[in-house]
Parts: C-alpha cells; sequence; structure tokens
C-alpha cells in the first residue's frame, strides 16, 4: 500500500520535535547569522562534524510551517551560512507547496520525506531537473487525502538510529545538484544505488512494503554510498548499476561487492546469488565480497569460503559507516 501523509496537527508536531531530537543528538550548537534571499536571521544551529552537515529547527519562524534548514559549512569560523535545502512540514493538513512531509506506512512507522520541490532561484533549478538528476531510488509512492497520489524521496525513520546518516546523504546530493547548476551546467545524474534486490519483482513495484523494508533501504543506500566513499580514498575506480558496487582496473572487474544490512537467511541468499550471477557474467572471475554488519555463523562462513566469496564487516560509528578490515579483505 502507498504511505500516508499525516495530516493531523498533534501528529505532525510529535514527528517534528522526535526528528528535531534526533537530530540534534551528539551535536555542537552554535548562534549564527542564516542567509537567505534578501537578508537573514539569527538563529541556533546544531552542527554535526563527523558527517559535515548542520540542521536548524524553528516552530514558529515561518507562520504555516515547521522551519528545517539544513547546510555543510562548518560554522566554527563562518558567521553567515547558506541554506542547502529546506525539508519543511506544514503545522496540519496538506500543502504540496513545500517539500518535506511525515508519511507513515502500514505498520506505523513514520519517516521524513521530500517531494524533491528544490529551490534555489537559479536556472536549472527544480523538482523536475532535481528528480532527474536524483532517480528514483528510495522513491515511494504517497496516497493524499483527495486521492491524488505521488513520488516522494524517503530520506529516513524519523527516530532511526542512522537518521543523521540519512539526512546527510540527502543534503550533499541537493548540494552537488545545485552546484551544477551555479556552473551553469546540468548537474549530472548521481549514481544509482539500486533498490534492495527481490527477483520476482525485479523492476516493478510491490503491492506492499513489509515492515523496516523502508529504513532497510535508506540504510542500504547509506552504506553502498560509504564503501563507495572509502574505495575513492583508498585509490580505486568504484562504480555501479544493478550491481552495488564492483572495482574497475585496466578495463576489468576485480571486485564485485553485494551490500546488506541484516544477517537474515534471505539476505544472505540473495547477497551469494547476486554475488554468483554477476560474477560469471565476467570474462575473468572477479573476487566476490558480500558486505554485512556482522560475522555470519560459523557454517555459513564455511559455505561462503568454499564458494570463494570473502565477508567485509562494516560497522556504525557515530551514524556512519565504516569498513575496518577493507584493505584486508580487498587482498
Amino acid at each position: 500500500m502507498p504511505l500516508v501523509p499525516l495530516v493531523e496537527r498533534r501528529e505532525i508536531r510529535a514527528a517534528f520535535r522526535q526528528m528535531a531530537e534526533r537530530l540534534k543528538a551528539d551535536t555542537q550548537a552554535f548562534d549564527r547569522k542564516i542567509g537567505y534571499h534578501g537578508g537573514y536571521v539569527e538563529h541556533k544551529i546544531y552542527w554535526h562534524d563527523r558527517l559535515g552537515f548542520w540542521c536548524l529547527f524553528d516552530p514558529e519562524y515561518v507562520e504555516t510551517r515547521y522551519w528545517c534548514c539544513f547546510g555543510t559549512v562548518d560554522p566554527e569560523d563562518e558567521p553567515m551560512l547558506s541554506i542547502t535545502v529546506e525539508i519543511n512540514s506544514p503545522y496540519e493538513g496538506v500543502n504540496r507547496r513545500i517539500g518535506g512531509v511525515f508519511v507513515r506506512d502500514e505498520e506505523g512507522r513514520v519517516y521524513v520525506a521530500h517531494s524533491g520541490k528544490v529551490g534555489g532561484g537559479r536556472p536549472r533549478i527544480g523538482k523536475k531537473a532535481f528528480w532527474e538528476f536524483y532517480g528514483d531510488e528510495q522513491s515511494e509512492a504517497v496516497e493524499w487525502p483527495d486521492g491524488q497520489e505521488s513520488q516522494v524521496i524517503v530520506i529516513g525513520h524519523i527516530d532511526g538510529e542512522h537518521l543523521p546518516s540519512h539526512v546527510a546523504r540527502f543534503v550533499y546530493e541537493v548540494e552537488r545538484f545545485k552546484a551544477a547548476a551555479t556552473r551553469g551546467e546540468a548537474a549530472p545524474r548521481r549514481e544509482r544505488l539500486r533498490r534492495i534486490f527481490t527477483p520476482e519483482f525485479e523492476g516493478t513495484r510491490r503491492g506492499y512494503t513489509p515492515s523496516g523494508e523502508i529504513e532497510a533501504r535508506c540504510d542500504h543506500g547509506a552504506v553502498v554510498n560509504g564503501l563507495h566513499e572509502a574505495l575513492k580514498e583508498a585509490g580505486h575506480e568504484a562504480v555501479n548499476d544493478r550491481r552495488d558496487l564492483y572495482i574497475v582496473a585496466d578495463g576489468t572487474v576485480t571486485h564485485l561487492f553485494e551490500v546488506k544490512v541484516d544477517l537474515s537467511t534471505t539476505s544472505l541468499y540473495q547477497g551469494v546469488g547476486q554475488l554468483m550471477l554477476h560474477g560469471a557474467a565476467r570474462d575473468s572471475t572477479p573476487r566476490r565480497i558480500l558486505v554485512l554488519p556482522g560475522r555470519p555463523a560459523r557454517a555459513t562462513r564455511r559455505a561462503l569460503d568454499g564458494l570463494g566469496i570473502a565477508v567485509l564487516v562494516f560497522e556504525w560509528e557515530e551514524g556512519r559507516p565504516v569498513f575496518p578490515r577493507l584493505d584486508e579483505v580487498l587482498g
């Protein structure tokens, strides 16, 4: 079933407060000037040093909506900050003219989402251009009270442990999109971070969303993105398509990765199947690597060894995925 937006005042207020509390945790507060077209306002912002973004929350500054702003400039030595993106929500009811919305799945979990309506007052910046840039990853259907249905980008579960990482990723994608427009260029389509694989529904939409799957997709994207950055920093050319990630050297795929964000039997079977299938399609066999949030059981590890599949374990540190044994697993 499609997600449904929160429209009751008390529900939206509770969601806003819960999201703000989660995003303010473990941050450093600064009083700064926030610039906007035609002026500025002085406000308290909250800086995530590890993730490299700041956030601002004001339930009263704008008359009809919660003001939720985000930027990427370190406020330590900057008295004036510019807003990269706003994820505002109306106090109540429906307002599709603003970008932010809180949505609920059929299990009652609440997420912060964005319509893709990105402003900035420049050519090549707008909702259509942003969707063309961002693609449909983390896109979910929302059914509005008037019966209209539209797509939104689900950023993350409002009380999820990894919400700051999900928000940071979205903010940086908006920044990259706007930076290209400022240079007078069409932003190159972002690297697609594929949805979690479900073979019987490949290329189509499910009729319903099982509990936790939306948040898992958000985590999946964050882990793939984090691994991509780690490989780039290590000097590897890492790209992706329907495969999560692979390393290319001299025109040859040398390493193939599949990411799973849980250790369920279903996820392990899917990961093994994807690695074996995609690896077999190459002229030379790449090193197959299954990326997991922990070590599987001993019997499973023996079976993976027999198949020639290495395991790369990731951990979460301050809201970001890290890969302590990356060099060792790469071989």
